[in-house]
């Protein structure tokens, strides 16, 4: 049994080890492998097609894809980078700590003014002209087009993403179990379902008890 066990064992390793190292083909057909040019912790990615993405990380650090391999793009900061999201290929966010933000103009990337101090670790976009983010002590912050300016929180716990669904509905989360909606032109908070049982569960029978007030038949004189 044991010597049975040896050889199924390194033809398993033999198998992984070529799966591991052996180069892709695409759809193409066109051989791909690839290597990190960084040794750096990348924290965020996001692709714009097949063929050209962006990934971010400690130290400011901000790599490309072409299709064919992953190369390290000058950065403006030295500020850990949380996130970035590619709007398409000449237009592109990235923000981190202290607050820093930094944008794509499809030739370099260049340091924007941020209303905000705190460490952000999330960005989305949901167009060239409006997208949020957000991070420590529940700071959040939206970009009109023009600038970026700060936006009530309804929390102070830290916020570790934000995803929009369109213009007026959105989430972001966080920690200790923290979820906030975009909703009707503001954050609000989620309500603990510690308070909307008892609501619920009054409203419930107030309609009952009108129900059969309502349903009685009168009383007829004689």
């Amino acid at each position: 049994m044991r010597r049975g066990i040896i050889p199924a064992v390194s033809s398993l390793a033999l198998t992984l080890l070529v799966c591991v190292t052996a180069p892709l083909v695409n759809a193409e057909g066109v051989t791909i492998s690839w290597t990190s040019p960084t040794t750096d912790h990348l924290t965020s990615v996001s692709m714009v097609s097949a063929s050209d993405g962006w990934a971010v990380g400690n130290g400011g650090v901000i790599i490309h894809w072409n299709g064919v391999s992953w190369t390290t793009v000058a950065s403006p900061t030295t500020s850990p980078l949380g996130s970035v999201f590619m709007v398409s290929a000449s237009d592109g966010w990235a923000v981190g700590g202290g607050g820093v933000i930094i944008r794509w103009n499809g030739v370099s990337w260049t340091t924007a003014t941020s209303p905000t101090g705190s460490w952000l670790r999330s960005v989305f976009m949901i167009n060239a002209n409006d997208g949020w983010a957000a991070g420590a002590d529940g700071a959040i912050i939206r970009w009109n087009g023009i600038s970026w300016a700060n936006v009530t929180s309804p929390t102070t716990d830290h916020l570790t993403s934000v995803s929009m669904v369109n213009a007026s509905d959105g989430w972001a989360v966080g920690e200790n179990g923290t979820i906030i909606q975009w909703y009707m032109g503001q954050w609000v908070p989620e309500v603990p379902s510690v308070f909307i049982v008892p609501i619920i569960m009054t409203v419930t029978l107030l309609a009952v008890a009108i129900h059969k007030r309502r349903s009685k038949p009168p009383i007829v004189e004689t």
